[in-house]
């Protein structure tokens, strides 16, 4: 509504009509105030009256998330909660199809002014002034509004007579067809190809590639490679794995033998920045990507005393944080912690 509140009065300012005075002002502010009542009515006899008020709470929340207290964000390796003004703008260019920007940037070229620009240039401007000035930078998906429009000032190049776009175009769309084909069936890991998707983690990561999508991929690769065993997993999401026929414990923050999955939010730390625990196995290489989301490891060796190097580090700095000094540590399917004259865990 604020976006067609925006369009109409920036197309009223080049009238010589009144804004107040015009028919059609009041005939859209009508059709606004319509819109807004059957969103109320629908909101109430869904929540009801008693639970209306939740709704609201959660409008706040949204917002107090993306304006005060943010979100664990990550861009090109680094790590923030206020995030960046520059991000969506690099995601656009990450995520984005080349045939596309090459597309956007031809329509910009052969541009022609209509009577009706405001309609398609005021949501992108107004979309993207909005997500570069909030504080969650967490996936392309926030921006995906503005693609439809931008879709419609490519569409206008279908007017141009131009040889050279009688030529151009049809090689871009099949360009676009091929890209999309190749990256089937894993839409939301697609990075284009300036930067591979298989390299996309080092750009941006989050819901741009893994969005706990990728279990029932996994169980796939298991039962290919003929992988009956139990699997240690580090699972960015919330699906169940058990339900897709995943023999599965918990990855542990220090080596142990065997098949570990690794989902690739995890293996950035991306909500573990000040603590990772997983960064042992950054040591390791991969012997699989499973729909570019969750990395495959087969880990090998003595592990035995892992589990009590990990737990003498872990119950070190618990005890320290209490104020207290390290007794003794001990570790049975996890770590119990001593420190002198308090047990911490």
């Amino acid at each position: 509504l604020g976006i067609i509140g925006i369009i109409f009065a920036l197309k009223k300012h080049n009238t010589k009509v009144s804004f107040f005075r015009s028919k059609q002002t009041w005939k859209i502010a009508s059709a606004l105030i319509l819109i807004v009542a059957i969103g109320f009515s629908v909101l109430i006899l869904t929540y009801g009256i008693k639970e209306s008020p939740r709704y609201i709470a959660g409008l706040k929340f949204v917002v107090a998330h993306s304006s005060d207290f943010g979100h664990a964000q990550y861009l090109m390796g680094m790590h923030s909660i206020d995030g960046w003004w520059y991000y969506f703008p690099l995601a656009f260019l990450f995520k984005t199809p080349i045939p596309t920007l090459l597309l956007v940037i031809l329509s910009i070229i052969f541009y022609r002014k209509r009577e009706d620009d405001y309609f398609l240039f005021a949501p992108i401007a107004v979309y993207l002034f909005f997500f570069m000035t909030g504080k969650i930078d967490i996936g392309i998906r926030h921006i995906m509004p503005i693609y439809p429009f931008i879709f419609i000032l490519i569409s206008r190049l279908a007017d141009h007579k131009d040889k050279i776009l009688k030529f151009v175009i049809p090689l871009l769309c099949i360009w676009y067809a091929v890209s999309s084909l190749m990256i089937f069936p894993h839409y939301i890991s697609y990075f284009n190809e300036a930067i591979r998707s298989d390299n996309g983690h080092k750009y941006l990561i989050d819901s741009n590639i893994d969005w706990g999508q990728g279990l029932p991929e996994l169980k796939r690769y298991l039962d290919k490679n003929g992988i009956e065993e139990q699997i240690y997993l580090g699972y960015s999401g919330f699906d169940n794995a058990t339900i897709h026929g995943i023999d599965w414990q918990k990855e542990h923050c220090f080596p142990q033998e065997g098949i570990h999955a690794i989902s690739v939010n995890n293996l950035m730390n991306i909500y573990n920045e000040e603590q990772p625990c997983i960064d042992w196995i950054l040591d390791y290489e991969p012997i699989a990507k499973v729909g570019y989301s969750i990395w495959i490891y087969d880990i090998k060796g003595d592990f035995d005393a892992e589990p009590q190097r990990y737990c003498d580090v872990f119950c070190e700095d618990g005890c320290e944080k209490a104020g207290l000094s390290f007794k003794s540590s001990t570790y049975e399917s996890g770590c119990r912690c001593k420190c002198h004259g308090k047990k911490v865990i």
